[in-house]
This record gives C-alpha cells, sequence and structure tokens, in this order.
C-alpha cells in the first residue's frame, strides 16, 4: 500500500499539523497511523522568543572586544542573560548594552561609532522559550 518513504512523509505532515490519528482506507486495505500528541511545527515556530536589546542613552556605539577583554559579538552567536553586548558611549563614559535574555545573536551589530537614541533597537535576540 505505501512504501517507508510514503510512510514518513505521512508522519511527517501528520506532526506538522498536528493530527494524531490517521486513517486511510483505498482499494479494500487499509491504514491507521497513530501519534502521541507533541509538538507541531506551528507549535515550535510560535515558542520561538525575539527580545530586542536597546541603547540605554543618547550617544555613540562602540562594540564590545575592543579594549574590553570581551570577544567581538559575530551574528549567531549564543548569548547569555546580563552579557555586555556592546557600549553607547557619551563623551568618556561608556554605558554597557545588556543581553535582556538569551538565545542567539541575529542580525548585524551596529556600526562603530553609529549615533543611537535612548531605547534604540540595537540587537535582536531569539531563543526558544
Amino acid at each position: 500500500m505505501y512504501d517507508q518513504h510514503e510512510l514518513d512523509q505521512l508522519v511527517a505532515a501528520m506532526r506538522t499539523t498536528g493530527t494524531t490519528v490517521l486513517a486511510v482506507k483505498t482499494n479494500g486495505k487499509r491504514l491507521r497511523l497513530t501519534l502521541p500528541p507533541g509538538i507541531t511545527l506551528s507549535d515550535a515556530i510560535a515558542a520561538i522568543r525575539h527580545v530586542d536589546a536597546k541603547s540605554p542613552c543618547i550617544g555613540t556605539f562602540t562594540p564590545r572586544g575592543a579594549d574590553d577583554g570581551l570577544p567581538l559579538l559575530e551574528p549567531g552567536a549564543a548569548i547569555s542573560t546580563d552579557e555586555v553586548l556592546g557600549y553607547v558611549a557619551q563623551g568618556a563614559a561608556l554605558m554597557a548594552v545588556i543581553a535582556p535574555g538569551a538565545g542567539r545573536f541575529t542580525g548585524q551589530p551596529p556600526l562603530p561609532g553609529q549615533i543611537c537614541g535612548h531605547g534604540d533597537i540595537l540587537f535582536s535576540i531569539e531563543s526558544a522559550i
């Protein structure tokens, strides 16, 4: 009735849509697939949370890793809650841009010297809930 590849496709479709029971009758043959309830693809996508690290003040952006002993921040890097992501400079004072949550850094970091307003989004972090 179905080969292994077709069965795998049916099971994948069931998982994607959250279907737990599938019954097929064709040419007098019956097939019944039952899966335990689980997380569907749409549930998994909905479980991804985006948090933004914002500028703590008005100033110019300074990346981490210049002279603070931290590595440069690359896209896709793992981020910890309260990790320093960079700095916003007001004259000689540097205000740290702090990660509000853990996850992966997505996008591109601001350019060195980029002017930032208070509350501007400087970094996006994607995490699974």
